[in-house]
């Protein structure tokens, strides 16, 4: 986060309706966010959470088990 801006940043996550899991974490990041996007709904949700701060975004590959 490049703010402390949370509370704001949290209510916008919560208000994505391709958003499934969203939790506070520990380490090298502050929140996870799990979610489904098709291509241009993941850029625009990106454009509007870069304002809060970094990103990195992961992609499932295949589950193994």
């Amino acid at each position: 986060m490049n703010s402390n801006q949370f509370e704001s940043f949290e209510k916008l996550v919560k208000s994505v309706n391709e958003i499934s899991e969203f939790y506070k974490i520990t380490g090298d990041g502050c929140y996870m966010i799990l979610s489904c996007f098709e291509n241009d709904a993941l850029d625009a949700f990106l454009t509007k959470i870069s304002n809060f701060g970094r990103y990195k975004v992961s992609h499932k590959l295949k589950q193994i088990l």
